[in-house]
């Protein structure tokens, strides 16, 4: 079974190899696993702009993991 990082990580890849083909302003770039400035908390996944500034974040959750079956958990 696919693990939420590995899920993550391929969807990131999935995004940039998309953007490298054909790019879509504003997203620049997406990674995941990301910190915030000061915090401990990650971001499962993340989208940049051109200059590294996030412009869009989420949260993964696989429907088969105990905390994925609702998104009201």
């Amino acid at each position: 079974m696919i693990t939420e990082w590995e899920f993550t990580a391929d969807v990131a890849g999935w995004i940039n190899e998309l953007l490298s083909k054909t790019p879509i302003p504003p997203i620049f770039r997406a990674k995941c696993e990301q910190r915030g400035s000061g915090s401990l908390k990650r971001r499962d996944l993340t989208l940049l702009d051109q200059n590294k500034v996030v412009i869009l974040t989420g949260e993964v959750k696989l429907p088969y993991q105990k905390d994925g079956g609702s998104p009201y958990i």
